[in-house]
């Protein structure tokens, strides 16, 4: 992840859930999507080639981009054979994966009734 400039002590380390944060603060499919492209950006592309190819995410185009990359993730992790740094980066993003499309699960069965404000 980038690090941010910030402080005079030097710049300092995006905290890596933050973004889950983001993500259950999303009220809108639409919103999970812009996260996830957002969060996308933060990678470098080194970052990036440590993740099994397989498993890289692609442009997120929609909601249905999250589901598939989620699975995909989920998938890839149990023949994941890298080293322990690999192994904690390839967690973080199929975490943020799995999250965001928990996410897009909920707001989809909340029914207009459920968000519509009460006179």
């Amino acid at each position: 992840m980038a690090d941010i400039a910030g402080s005079r002590s030097g710049p300092h380390r995006r905290p890596s859930d933050i973004w889950l944060h983001v993500i259950d603060g999303a009220n809108s499919e639409t919103e999970v999507v812009a996260a996830a492209r957002d969060y996308l950006a933060m990678w470098t592309p080194h970052e990036m080639s440590r993740i099994p190819e397989t498993c890289r995410p692609g442009k997120v185009g929609g909601p249905e981009d999250i589901s598939d990359l989620a699975y995909r993730l989920t998938s890839g992790h149990l023949d994941f054979t890298g080293g322990f740094n690999d192994r904690l980066l390839f967690e973080r993003i199929m975490s943020f994966f799995v999250h965001a499309n928990a996410r897009l699960a909920m707001l989809r069965s909340q029914s207009p009734t459920d968000t519509a404000s009460t006179h």
